[in-house]
């Protein structure tokens, strides 16, 4: 499970007890949704993402120039070569294209995402999410959740002061309920927000 994963790879330390990795042992965690710069506009993250690649387009562009030079190294500019064109490799073959499409995407909805709001309707705590909700997606709960000043954490702890719970809700409401943090719904955390 992620939380697990977030854990032993340290990135969640509000837990109870330790995790500890077995010696020599690296761990990291690779999020399904990734955090992106909220003052980016679409295309400008892709770029930023990308940059390594279209730094490596343009070197290589001008190691292709060196080989007409008349004291050109050949071993080391194929060598020089060999490596810039493996980091293009990564980005596939159309990556033009890609960029082509994000820019379209930028011109159907120009405008640069809000900023979080600092000391918002819920400033100051600190929510899990678990369990399947109604109508929110959990990204689309972590979203309004942090857009309205508190945290999100994937494990229940003292700290914690509300946990939310959807269908099938696994040990993280178990947890709760032993330590005895507010556990509610959907229906709840809107409401609270609401009338904050």
């Amino acid at each position: 499970k992620s939380t697990l994963l977030k854990i032993m790879a340290g990135i969640d330390t509000e837990i109870e007890g330790e995790a500890i990795p077995m010696a020599g042992l690296q761990i990291g965690y690779l999020p399904q949704e990734p955090k992106l710069d909220d003052s980016q506009t679409v295309r400008e993250s892709v770029e930023s993402g990308m940059g390594k690649v279209f730094a490596a387009k343009a070197r290589l562009e001008e190691v292709y120039a060196a080989y007409a030079e008349e004291d050109a190294d050949f071993d080391a500019l194929a060598a020089e070569q060999a490596n810039l064109e493996a980091i293009i490799a990564t980005a596939g073959t159309d990556s033009e294209h890609q960029l082509e499409t994000k820019k379209l995407l930028d011109h159907v909805n120009p405008q640069k995402p809000k900023a979080k709001i600092s000391g918002g309707k819920l400033s100051g705590l600190t929510i899990v999410i678990t369990g399947t909700l109604p109508t929110l997606s959990r990204s689309e709960a972590t979203k309004l959740i942090e857009e309205n000043g508190a945290k999100t954490s994937s494990s229940v702890s003292k700290k914690t002061n509300y946990v939310l719970a959807g269908a099938e809700a696994g040990s993280k409401l178990d947890k709760a309920v032993e330590l005895g943090v507010a556990v509610i719904n959907e229906q709840q955390l809107l409401e609270m927000i609401e009338n904050s």
